[in-house]
Order: structure tokens, then C-alpha cells, then sequence
């Protein structure tokens, strides 16, 4: 949602190709980071 909102804020400025793409690829990242993090602490919690 947060990754989303910079995106549209990006656009909205009128920011380059570049500036865009750029954004979108730091927003994939983060998701991906975020899922890996999410799933190891779920299976921390199923080993207890």
C-alpha cells in the first residue's frame, strides 16, 4: 500500500521514466523483503 502511494506520488510530480521505474523496482523489493521476513517468523512461531 505504502510502495503504491509513492508510485502515484512519483507520477503525480512529474518524475522522469527513469525516477518511475526506479520506484517501482524499490516497492517490488521491499514487498519481496517483507514476504521473506513474514514467512520466517511464521515458521519460528510453528517450531515453538
Amino acid at each position: 500500500m505504502f510502495a503504491v502511494l509513492i508510485v502515484v506520488n512519483a507520477y503525480q510530480v512529474g518524475a522522469s521514466k527513469a525516477m518511475l521505474i526506479f520506484y517501482v523496482i524499490l516497492a517490488i523489493l521491499s514487498l519481496y523483503y517483507a514476504g521473506i521476513y513474514a514467512k520466517g517468523l511464521i515458521q519460528k512461531k510453528l517450531a515453538e
